[in-house]
Parts: structure tokens; C-alpha cells; sequence
């Protein structure tokens, strides 16, 4: 049966999900086990459907590359939190490395598209003197 009516909420065209955009993660300039992440998106309301819409969005982050010297061959992936948000810090990572960001928007528990994109964190600025 087809019901024209219906709510899609992976459809792009005329209401639903669309990948989150300008995903940007930069590290924060004062600690070097953080990375800042910021992104943007815009829901395009169904014609057919009036319910308000709760947008969040998960946030996931994998070590890739530790030191910039020790590659991670297969990363484990964390699951870091859904928030309603489009910016989020995070914090306790590894000094001089390099992340993986994962974000996905969803609307009443389906998810949309994946978009990742790559962050380092700064170099922690000690020396070790052998």
C-alpha cells in the first residue's frame, strides 16, 4: 500500500534527514587533549507532515594515528553522546594525534546520513631530555 502522505525521514528532496555540513574540528589552542567540533544542518520539513521535529545528532570519535608516529590499524570507535546542539568539545584525548569525527542527525531514533571528518590535537609542549 502506498501512502503518499506518509513521513520519510531519510528523504532529502521534500523533508527529512540531509548530512550534516561544514564539519570542522580544530583543536583547542590551550589544551592539547582537546578538539572542538562545530557543523551545521538544515532540515527540510515534509509538505505532508506538521508534527514538530526533534533534531539530534550523534557524535562518535576514533583515535587514528597517536604521536603522529604510531598509525592505529583498526580503530576502536566511541560513542560519544546525542545532543541537540551543533558544536561539542571534546576532552581527554591523546596529545599530537589525530581523530576521526563521526556525526549523524536523527529524528525519532532513524538516522540520517554519516558525515566524518579529521581533527589533531595539539602537541603538548614537554620535552623529554634523555
Amino acid at each position: 500500500m502506498n501512502n503518499s502522505s506518509s513521513f520519510d525521514p531519510t528523504a532529502t528532496s521534500e523533508g527529512g534527514l540531509s548530512p550534516v555540513t561544514g564539519l570542522s574540528i580544530q583543536p583547542d589552542q590551550l589544551s592539547p587533549t582537546t578538539l572542538l567540533v562545530t557543523w551545521s544542518h538544515t532540515y527540510i520539513p515534509s509538505p505532508t507532515c506538521n508534527l514538530p521535529v526533534d533534531i539530534k545528532f550523534l557524535v562518535e570519535f576514533e583515535l587514528t594515528n597517536k604521536d603522529q608516529c604510531m598509525e592505529i590499524g583498526t580503530p576502536k570507535r566511541t560513542t560519544l553522546m546525542m545532543i541537540f546542539d551543533t558544536q561539542l568539545t571534546i576532552t581527554g584525548l591523546e596529545p599530537y594525534s589525530t581523530y576521526n569525527v563521526y556525526v549523524t542527525p536523527m529524528i525519532r531514533n532513524v538516522n540520517g546520513p554519516v558525515t566524518y571528518a579529521s581533527g589533531t590535537t595539539w602537541e603538548d609542549g614537554t620535552c623529554l631530555i634523555i
